[in-house]
């Protein structure tokens, strides 16, 4: 790689036919279409092929503040000639290309990143220097396009326009292209090495040795972790190798953007995470809060039927019955039996779940409950079933535990008062009427 010092670009600039002898398409450029450095080290010119392939063919070495302009320049090409978003391809000529900083070729990439409708690109013509820094590119995914890398213009310009039919884009030649002659080449580029490279003679090992040894000493001193590479201009511009250096520079370079990338990427993962977490804790929060409300109404709704079913029990039918044997007429006998119906009724539409068949406890557990449900208490219980207090307290337990009511601020008894009592005569485990465990 020469350095900028020691490059002149050619004052004549570039000359096109107006067709393309691969293609039959339509070659165009202007005067203004053309960039050159202050110190004349740096050129660059756009062609533009058809309506969507943009040649670009830069020379000589450039620095970044030379990118930034020929940045500039292209972006007002493309906005000219084709605006909006239409797809288009690039084909760049590398043959009189003698080198980049890492800042140029950092400006280069994101801007060609940037272009909405880009499909590819394909340079052709590259040095090894350029060969290396775009195969790295590549590697790392750097660039959001497609690059094919091709040996010269003819198969550039051949696979931009099968490129660009393949996604639709179809440009028409102005006629059948003429058999290709490949045009001479284009004078080259004045490239006199500067004072400062020493000569070194042919099979002088010492000297080899040291160049050698200062690079690996800066190779030792990169820090993939940290952005940037060391710089010493006395060993990097002073020794023989120093396109070796400019490729490691630029290959650093290319690693600090896939890292920086990366790390935004991934801030921006954590960031998504983070957010992501906390909606869910807060819908676990809202679902935490209607359950609750959900078990609240659930436990209200069941208390106030218990309560409802409890004063039906204990004080509507008690008087009902009361009234009953006051009956003198048929008449009479005809309004009880219609009101007990409807009390019946009213019962099995407040509770009709409410039934021990429903909460499937074992004869003794309903031997229990019945006893409990008639104001018996522990100790009696345990006394006509043959059971220790213990044991009536368990079943306390397992019953508060099957009808729901297990660590809740609720009576026993009462609940299971607002259960009527489904079991029919001959479901009573053989019990008859003077038995004294039978509810009467």
């Amino acid at each position: 790689m020469i350095r900028p010092g020691n490059v002149r670009v050619p004052t004549v600039p570039e000359t096109f036919p107006s067709v393309c002898p691969c293609t039959g398409l339509p070659i165009r450029s202007r005067p203004e279409w053309v960039y050159t450095s202050p110190a004349h080290t740096y050129r660059t010119t756009f062609v533009q092929i058809g309506s969507n392939i943009f040649w670009v063919i830069p020379r000589g070495y450039v620095t970044e503040a030379d990118m930034q302009q020929a940045i500039a320049l292209a972006a007002a090409i493309k906005a000219e000639t084709l605006p909006g978003d239409a797809p288009f391809v690039f084909i760049e000529s590398f043959e009189h290309t003698t080198g980049g900083s890492a800042g140029a070729r950092r400006c280069y990439l994101q801007f060609t990143n940037s272009l909405k409708g880009l499909l590819g690109s394909f340079p052709y013509g590259m040095p090894p220097f350029f060969r290396l820094s775009f195969n790295l590119s590549r590697q790392l995914h750097l660039h959001r396009y497609k690059v094919h890398m091709v040996a010269r213009y003819e198969d550039a310009v051949t696979k931009a326009l099968a490129m660009l039919r393949d996604h639709g884009v179809a440009d028409m030649p102005v006629s059948s292209p003429p058999v290709f002659r490949r045009p001479e080449a284009l004078p080259k580029t004045p490239q006199d090495l500067s004072a400062s490279d020493p000569p070194m003679a042919l099979g002088s090992e010492d000297a080899l040795s040291v160049h050698v040894d200062g690079l690996l000493a800066h190779l030792g001193t990169i820090d993939l972790e940290k952005p940037g590479i060391p710089e010493d201009p006395a060993i990097t511009q002073g020794s023989v190798l120093h396109p070796v250096y400019e490729a490691i520079g630029v290959l650093k370079a290319d690693i600090d953007q896939f890292l920086a990338e990366h790390r935004d990427l991934m801030a921006i993962l954590q960031a998504h995470q983070k957010t992501l977490v906390e909606k869910m804790q807060e819908i676990e929060g809202h679902n935490r809060e209607l359950q609750s409300l959900m078990r609240q109404s659930s436990d209200d709704q069941m208390e106030l039927e218990e309560n409802a079913l409890h004063n039906i029990q204990t004080l509507l039918k008690p008087l009902v019955e009361l009234i009953e044997g006051e009956i003198q007429t048929p008449v009479q006998r005809g309004w009880i039996d219609g009101l007990t119906a409807r009390i019946d009724t009213l019962t099995k539409e407040l509770a009709p779940h409410l039934d021990l068949h429903r909460y499937r406890l074992t004869p003794q557990e309903i031997r229990v409950a019945r006893l409990i449900r008639d104001g018996v208490r522990s100790g009696a219980i345990a006394d006509q079933l043959g059971l220790s207090v213990r044991t009536v307290e368990s079943y306390r337990g397992r019953l508060r535990a099957k009808l729901g009511i297990r660590g809740r601020r609720r009576n026993l008894r009462t609940a299971l008062l607002a259960i009527p009592d489904g079991h029919s005569e001959p479901e009573r485990e053989g019990l008859t009427d003077d038995h004294p465990l039978m509810v009467k």
